[in-house]
């Protein structure tokens, strides 16, 4: 197997994945940007508007238009701190914690796009993705 065939592989499933996400952030009208916030918030829990600022480099007046778009949307909401009123937390809604619904059904399509292979070849295709995603995850790490 040529190495173009595995790059063009990846890059198929790479697409299919971005197309499937694609059409959820259309349905809610998130940008890219307002939908890795909201990923982080709802996977950590409360965040210092500060810190998110820092978090995904961006100034914070630009965090803070993003913010305000979403909790408009009502998928974030702020909180001043009881001990620092200087200090604002944002928090994922219940509205934003159901968009992660969509990797559900992405999962179970995934799932059964995998039941019709043989499982010695879905273990095989494991490894092979685990590898490129590892390399990948130490090249990006090694330049942050």
């Amino acid at each position: 197997m040529s190495e173009e065939r595995v790059i063009s592989s990846l890059k198929n499933l790479a697409y299919e994945i971005m197309a499937y996400r694609e059409k959820q952030l259309k349905t809610e009208n998130i940008s890219f940007s307002g939908m890795f916030l909201i990923s982080y918030i709802a996977k950590r829990g409360p965040q210092k508007l500060t810190d998110l600022a820092v978090r995904i480099n961006q100034t914070k007046s630009s965090i803070t238009y993003i913010v305000s778009a979403l909790e408009r949307k009502g998928f974030l909401k702020r909180e001043y701190d009881e001990n620092d009123r200087r200090v604002i937390w944002v928090t994922a809604t219940e509205r934003a914690r159901g968009l992660f619904s969509f990797y559900d059904e992405f999962e179970r399509t995934i799932m059964s796009s995998l039941s019709k292979i043989d499982p010695s070849k879905q273990e095989a295709a494991c490894e092979v993705i685990d590898r490129i995603a590892e390399s990948i995850n130490r090249e990006r790490t090694r330049e942050d």
